[in-house]
């Protein structure tokens, strides 16, 4: 056989490093996302695919929120809420509850936390009694299953015993074989989960245990009836276990991003950044990072009640379909 007629033919495949392409990933991604709008409206437009377009999405309780996510949170993905204490992670989770609830009358809700979960439930509880009356918002409440772990392990065999569906409440699965309830999985906060492992174990032994979480929820997503929502606290960079590797990341997730995003995430690259580094970064679908503005709000309701708040603006740091650098006010 002549190797050097059959290396020439396929020489005008071949392009050397210089004549590459460059590919902006970015541009990318929204011509991506406008193809599955149109697939969404369109579905007959594409007879010959077996895939299933009609998107089904949770809303966030933000209209703001819902926008910037393309629709809210799409059912089988993973949100990752990152922020400081008090920027409103657990407040997002809880109305994304809510919505949830709304949504779907078979739906379960599992409430993985790392403390006493009666302050989440106590304002899930108060948002519904200005709707519903006192049995209903009961009978709303009796499908949140709140779940506490304080190890990684016992959060491993939770997920797992809920992939399975041998993980049950009151006699009943939470996963139904073929007929599958929607179920909605909120993790708060996984930092606090691992705050105690990180200062007992290797940084070998946390990597893997990391993998092996990642492993639990993207098995639970694939499933097609589970949404997941995860929240995440801020640490300094002295604490990191992957220091120098962190560095990076950090510049890796600042891409995309405008001068005014930019500024208002430059609390990472002053040694404040999300908890777990480079080997939790790409467990999420979406990573929004929350930001407490210093600047308050005055509302008024019918009754004229005047309350204020403080103004929160979320940016989405990092996405596998949605422009990143996106951001809007809570």
């Amino acid at each position: 056989m002549n190797l050097n007629s059959q290396t020439n033919d396929y020489n005008t495949l071949l392009t050397k490093k210089d004549d590459a392409v460059s590919i902006d990933i970015e541009n990318l991604k929204v011509h991506r996302q406008a193809i599955w709008d149109r697939m969404n409206v369109e579905p007959d437009a594409f007879p010959d695919s077996n895939f299933d377009f009609r998107r089904k999405y949770i809303s966030t309780g933000f209209d703001s929120l819902d926008g910037m996510l393309g629709g809210g949170v799409q059912v089988g993905d993973i949100l990752e809420i990152c922020g400081k204490p008090m920027t409103g992670k657990t407040r997002i989770c809880t109305q994304v509850m809510l919505c949830f609830q709304s949504k779907y009358d078979n739906g379960k809700i599992i409430y993985i936390h790392s403390e006493l979960p009666e302050n989440c439930l106590f304002a899930l509880k108060r948002s519904l009694s200005s709707s519903l009356n006192e049995n209903e918002v009961e009978n709303m409440l009796d499908r949140v299953y709140p779940l506490y772990t304080k190890t990684v392990l016992g959060l491993i065999e939770t997920l797992e015993s809920v992939y399975s569906g041998e993980f049950k409440e009151d006699g009943s699965d939470i996963s139904n074989g073929d007929n599958r309830d929607p179920v909605l999985i909120v993790i708060d906060c996984i930092s606090d989960i691992f705050s105690l492992y990180l200062r007992e174990n290797k940084a070998t032994t946390i990597q893997a245990q990391i993998f092996s979480i990642q492993r639990c929820l993207h098995k639970l997503a694939r499933k097609g009836n589970s949404t997941i929502l995860v929240t995440n606290g801020l640490v300094s960079s002295e604490k990191y276990i992957e220091n120098k590797r962190d560095y990076i990341r950090s510049v890796v997730s600042g891409v995309g991003l405008g001068g005014e995003e930019r500024q208002l995430v430059g609390e990472w690259d002053g040694g404040v950044k999300p908890a777990l580094g480079l080997s939790w970064l790409y467990c999420s679908n979406h990573r929004i990072h929350l930001l407490n503005t210093g600047e308050t709000e005055v509302d008024k309701d019918e009754s004229g009640k005047i309350t204020t708040r403080t103004k929160i603006k979320a940016v989405l740091m990092r996405s596998t379909n949605l422009k990143t650098g996106l951001s809007c006010f809570l």
